[in-house]
């Protein structure tokens, strides 16, 4: 049925647009060198056709300015999208990104086109009765995925390994160890005893979050020259932070990743053009949706650069499949830190020897649970 839809109308029109929002209050505060998460936040983005197609999505994790994402959308978003063609991603994208001058906050307006633009992409898939990761190429079927290992009080460097192994016990091919604390040392201490913990077959990244000036992040670099660092994830403060990750390549021999604070391609392409980067993990809910990432992978290919992710695994598994030059993805192993994954998207793909696969079902295969969305829902 859903193939006889395309065949005899040149177009599928939206009909209507609705958002829903999510906020799940968290029963652990969970701690970055820059930041704490309270809560989770997400934002529902449901597309309807003339066709009877509908797609239904989740993107983002904000937890200060979801309403005005939803606002943006079911306002000026809205006028231009109900009647569209939901095939016209580039049109459509166009259309809404020459609206952003005058919309406010850039950031907000880029994560309302992105959670927009995912959303057609999981409608575009069911209408054409394929995964979205076949729609962007089909290049892989698995990817290795790795968690996400917060700073926990108390814990000695020894311990902070003993930690990490659990998620190598879980089936995880590797961590992220968040950094930025306190002294340099700390960091390289908690870093080179997770690395003995964990195994050499073990992919270990650090994520200091912006935290570092650049002598800091080169400090560290030098101490964790031994331990096969996979990456250095934002390691420089943002006001010189592409001249900085280029410093930091040159002297040492850590490979560095940035791109989730990008509101679009334009940033990823000078923070490539200033060799500042090893990979990219430019985030399809912040920067864009599917239809601006697939532009930053393609440049990234011709630049040497590959692409990881930052989160929101239900579409990062599509999008590193997608393409060849993608390395891994990263999952909240923890329910407590994500309970949307976890919880709200019930029969998600699970981990198997280091690696996940997206589901091969039209579109981006969620399945978004009612129930758990009406007990978290807010206005």
């Amino acid at each position: 049925m859903l193939a006889t839809i395309v065949n005899r109308s040149a177009r599928v029109k939206i009909r209507d647009i609705s958002v829903t929002l999510v906020e799940i209050p968290l029963t652990k505060v969970f701690v970055g060198s820059t930041y704490r998460i309270e809560t989770r936040s997400t934002v529902i983005v449901k597309v309807e056709t003339d066709e009877g197609v509908t797609g239904e999505i989740y993107c983002g994790d904000e937890r200060t300015y979801f309403r005005q994402i939803r606002d943006l959308i079911l306002g000026p978003f809205k006028e231009v999208l109900i009647g569209e063609d939901v095939f016209a991603v580039e049109r459509i994208w166009t259309k809404l990104f020459a609206m952003t001058p005058v919309l406010g906050d850039k950031k907000v307006a880029m994560e309302a086109i992105s959670a927009v633009d995912v959303a057609l992409w999981d409608t575009i898939g069911k209408a054409l009765g394929a995964p979205v990761y076949k729609l962007l190429g089909g290049s892989k079927t698995e990817i290795p995925v790795i968690g996400i290992g917060y700073f926990e009080e108390g814990l000695d460097p020894e311990g902070v390994g003993e930690a990490m192994l659990e998620q190598k016990e879980l089936g995880y091919a590797g961590t992220k160890l968040k950094a930025g604390y306190g002294p340099i040392e700390d960091d390289v201490a908690r870093a080179v005893a997770t690395r003995k913990a964990t195994g050499d077959d073990f992919i270990l990244a650090a994520d200091p979050n912006l935290a570092w000036t650049v002598e800091e992040a080169i400090e560290f670099g030098h101490g964790v020259s031994e331990i096969d660092l996979a990456w250095l994830e934002e390691p420089v403060r943002w006001h010189n932070q592409f001249e900085g990750m280029a410093r930091v390549r040159q002297v040492t021999s850590v490979p560095v990743t940035a791109g989730q604070s990008e509101l679009s391609g334009f940033g990823c392409f000078e923070m490539m053009k200033a060799g500042a980067v090893d990979f990219l993990n430019v985030d399809v809910s912040i920067a864009g949706g599917i239809t601006e990432w697939r532009r930053i992978a393609a440049a990234a290919q011709y630049f040497g650069v590959r692409m990881v992710h930052h989160e929101e695994p239900h579409i990062s598994l599509h999008l590193l499949c997608g393409v060849p030059h993608s390395f891994c993805g990263e999952v909240f192993q923890d329910p407590v830190r994500e309970p949307v994954w976890h919880y709200m998207y019930p029969g998600h793909p699970e981990v198997k020897d280091g690696k996940m696969s997206p589901l091969d079902e039209p579109g981006l295969g969620l399945h978004i649970d009612p129930d758990f969305v009406k007990r978290y829902e807010v206005a």
